[in-house]
This record gives structure tokens, C-alpha cells and sequence, in this order.
């Protein structure tokens, strides 16, 4: 169970920097 909590863990930090970029490069153009 805490392995399973650890990876949804990491998943949600890279989601969170996806979603960062597309808005900044969103707001660049």
C-alpha cells in the first residue's frame, strides 16, 4: 500500500509540472 501511495505521489508531482508548462507556454504566445 505505501508503495502504491508513493507512486501516485511522484505521478501527481510530474502532472503538476506538465500542467505548469503548458500554461506558461500558453500565456507566451
Amino acid at each position: 500500500m505505501k508503495l502504491k501511495l508513493a507512486v501516485l505521489l511522484e505521478v501527481r508531482k510530474v502532472l503538476v509540472v506538465v500542467v505548469m508548462q503548458e500554461v506558461i507556454l500558453r500565456n507566451n504566445l
